[in-house]
């Protein structure tokens, strides 16, 4: 458990599992061509992933995200 604490393992593997439930929620590829664009895409897609008031949809709560944490 101390390598996983020093290389920074568990915090990794957390980013990891956030971005494949992003891309199992959003998608994995972006639909916009410009740069402003894919910004402003990328921002509704986070945003939307965001617990709203308790109406987080079940399954897609990140394991490190404290219950009633509001994001």
């Amino acid at each position: 458990m101390g390598w996983q604490r020093a290389s920074g393992y568990n915090w990794r593997a957390l980013v990891e599992a956030d971005i494949g439930r992003y891309k199992r929620v959003i998608g994995d590829a972006l639909r916009s061509r410009t740069e402003g664009r894919q910004t402003t895409e990328v921002a509704i897609a986070v945003a939307s992933l965001k617990p709203h008031a308790g109406a987080w949809p079940a399954g897609i709560r990140s394991p490190h995200m404290k219950v009633g944490a509001g994001g």
